[in-house]
């Protein structure tokens, strides 16, 4: 009778575990899950962010570049005093390269003259959408590199 009584206790034992062990991980899977969510819902705010607020996020992270917000619409960034470029709202960016580099990105059809002052040496790039803000760092990489190859 006593193996009957200890065997017993023994899966009466093993069943509490079980439900322990299921409990765990059911808290482990929502927390889990929970984090997932929030992390999704983090992802899409940064996805549905305005192409002009990413680029500015973008840019302000590197070393040495700052913003002036102008007339609520143009965001000029600079890198050490120097301006690299600018956006207009969330539809264009200008950025004025040396000719040779400028006449080059529009020959290649990366850019196009200014769309104001197109004898000007500046280049101005059309944001369409949120994949274009790839393509407009870029161009402004080429240009934080250009006026820093010598200082970072």
């Amino acid at each position: 009778m006593r193996f009957v009584s200890d065997m017993s206790l023994c899966v009466h034992h093993m069943i509490y575990e079980m439900q322990w062990l299921q409990k765990q991980l059911m808290i482990l899977n929502q927390k889990t899950i929970g984090e997932g969510v929030c992390a999704y819902i983090h992802q899409k705010k940064m996805d549905s962010s305005p192409p002009s607020e990413k680029i500015k996020q973008e840019l302000l992270s590197w070393k040495g570049v700052t913003i002036h917000e102008h007339n609520f619409v143009t965001m000029i960034f600079y890198v050490d005093g120097i301006e690299m470029g600018h956006l207009h709202g969330d539809s264009i960016a200008d950025l004025q390269f040396p000719a040779k580099v400028g006449k080059k990105l529009v020959k290649e059809g990366q850019v196009s003259p200014h769309h104001v002052i197109p004898k000007s040496g500046w280049v101005s790039y059309e944001i369409q959408n949120a994949n274009d803000v790839e393509t407009v760092v870029e161009l402004f990489r080429l240009q934080y590199n250009r006026l820093t190859k010598s200082k970072y």
